[in-house]
C-alpha cells in the first residue's frame, strides 16, 4: 500500500480554539514540556472527536502516529475530514490467517532492552498477559520450552552471533511442548523428538530461502537485459537454487530416517530413558494456553506490523476480544519504546517523531503495573527519544498519577457528575467550573502545568457560553 506523507513545511504548531473574548489559542509542541496529550471526557463530548482533529495535525507534522484502534473510532472510515486517505494505513488484528501479528518471540538485537535474556523475559510477560492465572510450576516449564525453542532455531543464550537468525513464533513453542509430552508419557528422551523438530525448523527456513531465490530470478527475468552478463548472473542463480533444493531432498530424507526411529523406539520402548521427570500435568497446561495463541493467528501469522514512517498507523482490533488485546498491547507498546529507543540520533531533539494514540485510557491499566512498564516509560521517559503519546480518558482516575504528571497538555471537556471531585483534585476545578462547559463544543485547556483556561475547541470565532464564563474562571 502507498502512504502519503505530508509534503510541506512539517507544523508543531495547532490551532485548537478561541478562548471567550475570541482570542485564538495554540498549542506548540516545540514549547511544551514533553508531546504528552490527554482528552478527558464523558462519552458524547467530543472526546473521540479531538483525538482526531489532533492526529490530523500529528500527519501535518510529518511525525508517524500509531493507533491501536479498540472502538473503530479512528480507523481510515472514521471522519477525517483534513487529511487524504492515503495518508491512513490500517492494519487488522483477527482470529485469522491474513492479518498483522506481533510475534512475541521475536529478539532485538540493537540498543536498550535488546539480547536473548529480555527476549525470555519479553515473552513470558507477553504469554502471561494472554493467560494470567499461569501457576508458578507451569511459568517453570514454560520457560523451558521457551529456551529449547530457540535453541532448536539454532539461538543460543551464549553465542550473541545466532539471536540474529529467524525467530521462532508460537507455533514453535507449541511443536517443542508437543515433542516434551512425548518424552514425558513415553519415557524416551526427547533427544531424538527435538533433533526432528531442529531439522523440520531448519527445513522450514530453506523451503523460504529457496522461494525467495525463485522470486528472485522470477523478477529479474522479467526486467528487460540486454548483456551476457545479466545472463549469466541469472544462471548463476538457478545453480544456486538447484543446489538449494538438492539439500533441502537430503535433509527431507534425513528427517524421514530420524520419524522412523522415532516409530521404532516407541513400539519397542528401548532407547535412552528420559533424563528427568517432567511434570505432565504443567506441560498440560502450558502447551493448552500455547494452543489457544496458536489458534488466535495473532502472534504467529505470517504478516507482521511494520508501522510506515510520517503516517496514520491504524491497528484495527475490534475484533479482537478485550482479555486478548493486553497482551497485543504490552508487545505493541514495548516496541513502540524500543523503536524509539533504537532508532533516536539526537537525544532532546525538541520535536516528536512519534506519536502512540491511546483512547479509553482504561483498556490500558494492566500494562502500567509499574515504573518499567512499556505505558508508563513511554509517557515519562519518551520525549528525550522523539516519542510522544496521545490518551483519551472517560476519568482522570483512569490514569495513574505518575502518567498524570507527565502530560503537558491536558483538555478537560464535560465530565459526568459523578467524577467532579476528582476533577476538584487533579485539575483545580470547582463544580461551578465545570458546569458551564457543553458537549462537543466547550472545554478548558492546561500547558505545561498551568491552571486550566475554558476554550471554545476547534472554533475561530468566539461562541457564547451558557452561562457568564468570567463569573467561574
Amino acid at each position: 500500500m502507498n502512504c502519503e506523507v505530508y509534503d510541506g513545511v512539517p507544523q508543531y504548531g495547532y490551532h485548537v480554539g478561541v478562548t471567550p473574548s475570541g482570542e485564538d489559542i495554540e498549542v506548540d509542541l516545540r514549547k511544551t514540556a514533553n508531546f504528552n496529550m490527554a482528552a478527558f471526557g464523558s462519552s458524547g463530548t467530543g472526546k473521540t472527536f479531538t483525538l482526531r482533529k489532533l492526529i490530523q495535525n500529528f500527519w501535518r507534522g510529518n511525525i508517524t502516529v500509531i493507533v491501536p484502534d479498540t472502538q473503530g473510532d479512528l480507523g481510515a472510515d472514521s471522519p477525517y475530514d483534513e487529511i487524504p486517505n492515503a495518508a491512513i494505513q490500517e492494519e487488522f488484528f483477527a482470529y485469522q490467517n491474513g492479518t498483522v501479528c506481533l510475534n512475541c518471540l521475536d529478539i532485538s538485537v540493537v540498543g536498550k532492552g535488546s539480547g536473548f535474556y529480555p527476549a525470555i523475559q519479553r515473552a513470558l510477560r507477553a504469554i502471561q498477559y494472554f493467560h494470567p492465572s499461569m501457576g508458578v510450576r507451569q511459568k517453570s516449564v514454560l520457560t523451558k520450552v521457551l529456551l529449547d525453542t530457540y535453541a532448536r532455531f539454532g539461538i543460543h543464550r551464549e553465542d550473541e552471533s545466532t539471536w540474529t537468525n529467524q525467530p521462532p513464533t508460537i507455533d514453535d513453542a507449541l511443536e517443542t511442548i508437543q515433542y516434551m509430552l512425548k518424552e514425558a508419557y513415553t519415557g524416551i528422551s526427547s533427544n531424538i523428538y527435538r533433533e526432528c523438530g531442529e531439522l523440520s525448523a531448519k527445513i522450514k527456513r530453506n523451503r523460504a530461502k529457496i522461494d525467495r531465490m525463485h522470486n528472485a530470478i522470477a523478477i529479474q527475468m522479467n526486467d528487460s537485459f540486454e548483456n551476457g552478463d545479466f545472463e549469466s548472473e541469472i544462471d548463476s542463480q538457478k545453480d544456486g537454487a538447484e543446489a538449494a533444493e538438492k539439500k533441502l531432498e537430503a535433509e527431507i530424507e534425513e528427517l524421514k530416517v530420524k520419524a522412523s526411529k522415532i516409530i521404532d523406539l516407541e513400539c519397542s520402548g528401548n532407547g535412552e530413558r528420559a533424563g528427568e521427570e517432567l511434570n505432565i500435568s504443567a506441560l498440560l497446561g502450558v502447551e493448552q494456553v500455547l494452543q489457544q495463541m496458536s489458534m488466535s493467528r495473532l502472534f504467529s501469522g505470517s504478516k507482521p506490523f511494520k508501522p510506515a514512517k510520517g503516517v496514520i498507523n491504524v491497528l484495527n482490533m475490534q475484533g479482537v476480544f478485550e482479555k486478548d488485546q493486553q497482551a497485543l498491547f504490552f508487545l505493541l507498546l514495548g516496541r513502540v519504546f524500543n523503536d524509539a529507543m533504537n532508532e533516536c540520533r539526537i537525544l532532546n531533539k525538541g520535536i516528536p517523531e512519534t506519536i502512540l494514540v491511546c483512547d479509553e485510557a482504561k483498556l490500558y491499566q494492566s500494562v502500567c503495573e509499574d515504573s518499567m512498564s512499556p505505558f508508563p516509560r513511554i509517557v515519562t521517559e519518551g520525549r528525550k527519544f522523539g516519542l510522544g503519546a496521545l490518551i483519551g480518558a472517560q476519568s482522570p482516575n483512569q490514569i495513574s498519577r505518575e502518567i498524570l504528571g507527565n502530560i503537558a497538555t491536558q483538555f478537560i471537556l464535560p465530565l459526568t457528575r459523578s467524577e467532579w471531585r476528582s476533577a476538584k483534585n487533579v485539575f483545580g476545578l470547582d463544580p461551578a467550573h465545570l458546569e458551564v462547559i457543553r458537549p462537543k463544543s466547550d472545554g478548558y485547556l492546561s500547558i505545561n502545568g498551568k491552571k486550566p483556561s475554558p476554550v471554545h475547541l476547534w472554533a475561530w470565532e468566539p461562541m457564547p457560553w451558557s452561562r457568564d464564563i468570567a463569573s467561574v474562571a
